[in-house]
């Protein structure tokens, strides 16, 4: 039986030694999935599957875009490495984690994360490597633009898209080329500032955090159901430059535009104070109240006492995330912070505000303690509940209102009929505007399918 189990440790030992790293990005990516309530994917065939690339993302988020990129490039075939600031490399834990990824240390990083409306200013370093790389091993290089999009990225279960944008192959012929011979820098420059135009295709830019407020504003009123994430973003892309002015120059469309901006302003302000969505106007008048209360109810009866169990079994993982929300600062700091310590905390049940929705460890105690105290009976039986207690709790954590902001909205429509009314029909003289605006300024495929959608869904909108 000892050399049983001596077998059974080498064999395991043996694997972990050969497939390590993989096996560790698949629990990073179980991981953000869990974390992510959905993750997307585009462009895929233009990452390369065999040669020598760099993947070059923006970095809205910290370590949670390094986790992205690994483990959906591993899934796809490649085994990725990350770059990674030299001083991190000093501290002994991050160290050892880095090395064990593989992780190169930069001693000039390139960029960092921020919380902003807009890509900042691409630096030459990934193309000084890329022409480095060529020079010293005489092999081309596929330098490849990642698109990153978190629709609430400090935020458990939110939603993010990526998005592989056209490829840049640096090879000899650009690195023997004239321009690069009698300047270097220049070229290298030049280089950079392909990469950023082609960057700035597959993320979300815009001058201030307001043109997007209403450009996403403006998408909801055209649009009658749910885009393709891929889509999405670049329709908003759209809007925002129909916003900002960049789609027109004749003055009567920008006195129209100029309007249509204020009054969408106001709209969602309105919508604001009354703490209710876009959607909820399209709720049909006589049967709202009834039908949200019925909803309701359900949701009260079904959901919440199961969820009741996860709730309180993670009490001390919600003070924790409180806490590291304050310790975070930075916005993209705080979804790092979260699936750090869902990882330290190391699989329990429910993280939520830490991020992540481990189970082994917290299940195995509780089922252990029921089958000593009430026998097998009852460890069978809590071996069953556990996971609908989890389903449940993911499930109330994912509802776009609190139950207060449900029963509020209730309250809005019993006490202030009127004034919902008056924005219904703001509503209606705003879609108007805004389909003769876009339809006449947004020049793009997705518009076609946007009009054969809103032909079929009789006033139908996403949430």
């Amino acid at each position: 039986m000892v050399v049983v189990h001596v077998l059974l440790l080498t064999a395991a030992l043996a694997i972990v030694a050969l497939y390590g790293y993989t096996m560790f990005s698949y629990f990073l990516r179980f991981a953000c999935h869990l974390y992510f309530r959905r993750i997307t994917v585009h462009g895929v065939n233009n990452l390369p599957r065999e040669g020598p690339v760099v993947v070059c993302p923006n970095h809205p988020n910290m370590m949670i875009d390094v986790l992205l990129v690994l483990t959906q490039c591993t899934h796809m075939g490649r085994n990725p490495y990350a770059w990674a600031k030299a001083s991190m490399f000093k501290n002994p834990v991050a160290g050892r984690i880095l090395r064990a990824l593989g992780a190169v240390p930069v001693y000039r990083p390139p960029g960092t994360s921020y919380t902003l409306p807009h890509m900042l200013e691409l630096r030459t370093g990934v193309m000084r490597v890329a022409t480095g790389f060529v020079k010293a091993y005489d092999t081309p290089i596929t330098v490849v633009p990642l698109g990153l999009t978190y629709f609430n990225k400090d935020r458990f279960r939110s939603e993010v898209s990526l998005e592989f944008g056209e490829p840049i192959i640096v090879d000899q012929a650009v690195i023997h080329s004239d321009a690069f011979s009698t300047d270097e820098r220049s070229e290298v420059k030049r280089l950079t500032e392909q990469l950023q135009e082609r960057m700035h295709r597959v993320t979300l830019n815009a001058h201030n955090f307001e043109s997007f407020r209403v450009a996403r504003t403006i998408r909801r009123l055209y649009c009658a159901k749910p885009l393709h994430p891929k889509d999405d973003v670049h329709f908003t892309q759209q809007l925002v430059d129909l916003v900002e002015g960049k789609l027109t120059t004749k003055e009567t469309e920008t006195v129209v535009l100029t309007q249509l901006k204020a009054d969408v302003s106001k709209y969602q302000h309105a919508l604001d104070d009354l703490r209710i969505k876009d959607s909820d106007l399209l709720l049909d008048v006589k049967e709202s109240l009834v039908a949200l209360a019925v909803e309701r109810l359900m949701y009260l009866l079904v959901l919440l006492p199961l969820a009741t169990p996860g709730l309180v079994l993670n009490l001390p993982f919600y003070f924790l995330g409180t806490k590291l929300n304050v310790l975070a600062g930075y916005t993209e700091s705080r979804s790092m912070f979260k699936l750090a310590a869902g990882i330290i905390v190391l699989f329990a049940q429910n993280v939520d505000l830490c991020g992540l929705t481990f189970f082994p460890a917290q299940w195995v105690v509780l089922i252990s303690t029921a089958a000593y105290i009430y026998g097998s009976s009852a460890a069978y039986g809590l071996m069953i509940a556990l996971p609908f207690f989890l389903y449940s709790h993911i499930r109330v954590l994912e509802e776009s209102r609190s139950i207060m902001e449900n029963v509020w909205y209730l309250a809005n429509l019993a006490t202030r009929k009127e004034r919902i009314d008056v924005l219904r029909n703001e509503r209606k003289a705003l879609v108007t505007t805004v389909q003769s605006l876009v339809n006449a300024l947004v020049k793009d495929p997705v518009i076609d399918r946007i009009n054969k959608v809103n032909a079929t869904s009789h006033g139908l909108r996403p949430t």
